[in-house]
């Protein structure tokens, strides 16, 4: 996603402390703020994206909004895979989980990724050491996948452009194929090895979604970046939205992109990178904002539901997919 792929990164180094939550919180902030003002200061390279993104065909801009929302649909898909060996959480409600999360995640103090603990805990009956344990396995499917696209891409740098999409894709593809082979045999889509090797096909086409997304904007602004040098782009955001303290990467991803581009492309200057990141960045939050709000108001409904009853765990319907939908397998 994070993105809604990465909201939830820092639970891999440890729970950090509110003040450091809160330092982080502005530290991102300020980085996003110095980026605005490097980008508005320079303004001949502002001026000549402005032109190519007037002069961009529509498919373009609308690939730009389309693909973010690719990212919330896997990662939503990926994260409800690795919990339902926990706890019957349905599919929407999981996208409505990671769609809050997504958008709270831009206030200090990361309220998303603790609401979506607290809320597995008490409407889904997850304990909190598994949801962190789904987190855990989740960013390490990220790493794996950021490593496996690049290296398969710069494998492939010489093929031409579609072959060089599909030969990236193809690990993803195996990994979905075996999954589903695995599921086939255990009688379970979620059980631990099938739905380990479907999370991961799924995280990678997410990774994949990111590819596409800088590729998109950097065409929009007027300077189209290969394969190879799309996917080492999107390494760098991964790393950046790693960092603890900081929620959704916010001012460090921007700068992460910033001082990765001249290195990439010689001819590309900084504010190149931070203007589309930016450009990025508010195409994000076009769709985080409305999926954000919509499925912070469901969550919020349903847990009043749950209020109501007793105190007792609201568990999900099972899914007609799954003959075993809690095997602790």
């Amino acid at each position: 996603m994070t993105s809604p792929a990465d909201e939830d990164a820092v639970v891999a180094a440890g729970p950090p402390s509110r003040k450091r939550r809160l330092v982080g919180s502005v530290v991102g902030l300020l980085l996003l703020a110095a980026a605005v003002v490097a980008v508005l200061s320079n303004r001949g390279s502002l001026a000549a994206a402005i032109d190519a993104i007037g002069r961009a065909p529509v498919w373009l801009v609308g690939l730009a909004l389309l693909l973010p929302i690719c990212n919330w649909v896997l990662i939503s898909i990926s994260f409800w895979v690795l919990t339902r060996r926990y706890g019957a959480v349905g599919l929407g409600e999981m996208h409505a989980l990671i769609a809050s999360a997504w958008l709270l995640n831009y206030l200090p103090l990361r309220p998303g990724m603790f609401g979506r603990l607290a809320y597995h805990k008490r409407v889904n009956g997850i304990a909190v050491r598994d949801s962190i344990r789904v987190l855990v396995t989740s960013v390490s499917l990220s790493v794996v996948s950021s490593a496996g696209i690049c290296l398969v891409a710069w494998a492939g740098y010489r093929a031409a452009p579609l072959a060089g999409w599909f030969i990236v894709a193809s690990p993803g593809l195996v990994a979905g194929v075996a999954g589903l082979l695995l599921a086939q045999r255990e009688g379970s889509a979620f059980a631990a090895g099938p739905g380990l090797a479907i999370a991961l096909c799924v995280r990678y086409f997410d990774i994949l979604a990111w590819v596409a997304r800088y590729a998109v904007v950097f065409a929009l602004i007027g300077h189209p970046l290969s394969l190879a040098q799309a996917t080492l782009i999107t390494a760098v955001s991964q790393a950046a939205l790693l960092i603890p303290f900081v929620g959704n990467g916010l001012g460090v991803r921007e700068w992460g992109i910033g001082l990765a581009l001249p290195v990439l492309s010689s001819d590309a200057p900084r504010a190149l990178g931070l203007t589309a990141d930016l450009l990025n960045r508010a195409a994000e939050l076009l769709v985080a904002l409305p999926v954000g709000l919509a499925g912070s108001a469901w969550l919020y409904g349903r847990t009043k539901h749950v209020v109501r009853r007793s105190g007792a765990p609201l568990q999900s319907s099972d899914d007609p997919a799954d003959a075993q939908s809690r095997t602790g397998s």
